[in-house]
């Protein structure tokens, strides 16, 4: 592939794609650019609930006791997915 359609393609690339590209030439593998692309991603509290196989109401008591962390986003509390994560990784070592 010449020089110019690499650049065409990496400029019309998607952002998850630019930085997958990015991992690379940093030396970083792919399954780190996609760990980095699932920490940067919310859930609402029912797929939160789904995610964790768990009732809504549950989820709440968890945001609650600060086991959950949210952001808010239009005015709609979202779970990040490495809040969601971490929690299942603490309750494996268990």
């Amino acid at each position: 592939m010449a020089l110019e359609q690499l650049i065409q393609a990496l400029l019309t690339a998607t952002p998850a794609r630019r930085r997958e590209v990015e991992a690379v030439l940093k030396g970083r593998s792919s399954v780190a650019a996609a760990k980095a692309d699932a920490d940067r991603r919310l859930v609402t509290i029912s797929g939160a609930a789904r995610l964790l196989g768990v009732g809504r109401n549950t989820v709440y008591r968890l945001i609650k006791a600060g086991r959950l962390e949210t952001v808010r986003l239009n005015g709609v509390s979202r779970v990040p997915m490495r809040s969601i994560d971490a929690m299942v990784d603490g309750m494996e070592q268990v």
